[in-house]
């Protein structure tokens, strides 16, 4: 059976309608064929791709972040892979489930994670580290994910910007975040891109395969081990 990769396209992504083709998360997508050409089947999980927490002004007033937009979505993300109404001998194992989320994707599949989700590789392409998202569901998540593999490019004034109003002062990147001094959330690996990736380059553009190739090999080499599908 060949490995499957889950999509998770990031904020407003998915407007004006479900489309059958044209983005970089649908069948017949250069990303998908590239996939596929290494035997990996592709779908995608649609959601709202609302964009959660963009109040800043709350963490200033000491009020808790509003993360519905991406609290719904994880909910749905979790029922897809554990069906409330199917016995779980027939769940899928978590060793055969990985994701690829661009942007704020990763957020539904944080939440879901610390709801209970268990999945062996994540792969987050510029995907804005938010504290408030981390704070709450971080520690829990990290329990459930197998392995997490970040992207993230210099040139990328999105990824920043999908930070603002998280409650945490300064830059963050990676997934490394640590509160009081005490280690939140760390991912398994780092790979910077070229500046000129900017935000989606590694999704949209041809040159940045080799880069990308390597999301490939890490989900081909931990697909259905079963001892590996969850973090120590």
């Amino acid at each position: 059976m060949k490995a499957r990769v889950t999509l998770g396209p990031g904020t407003h992504a998915i407007k004006g309608g479900l489309r059958s083709r044209g983005d970089w998360y649908h069948d017949g997508s250069d990303v998908c064929e590239f996939f596929a050409d290494h035997f990996i089947a592709t779908s995608y999980f649609p959601w709202p791709t609302a964009l959660a927490g963009a109040e800043f002004w709350r963490p200033w007033l000491g009020l808790p972040a509003k993360l519905a937009d991406w609290e719904v979505p994880a909910l749905n993300a979790k029922e897809r892979f554990q069906p409330s109404e199917v016995d779980p001998i027939y769940w899928p194992r978590p060793s055969r489930i990985h994701w690829l989320v661009h942007s704020h994707g990763i957020q539904p599949v944080l939440i879901a994670c610390a709801m209970g989700l268990r999945i062996n590789v994540l792969v987050s392409v510029c995907s804005p580290v938010r504290a408030d998202v981390l704070n709450k569901y971080g520690a829990a998540a990290r329990q459930n994910i197998g392995y997490h593999l970040h992207y993230w490019s210099h040139g990328d004034r999105v990824q920043l910007a999908g930070g603002v109003g998280d409650g945490h002062s300064g830059v963050l990147r990676d997934f490394t975040y640590s509160r009081a001094g005490r280690l939140v959330y760390r991912c398994d690996e780092t790979i910077e891109l070229p500046e000129a990736a900017g935000h989606s380059g590694l999704l949209h553009h041809v040159q940045y395969r080799p880069q990308l190739f390597t999301a490939i090999e890490r989900i081909l080499v931990r697909d259905g081990k079963d001892d590996l599908a969850v973090h120590p």
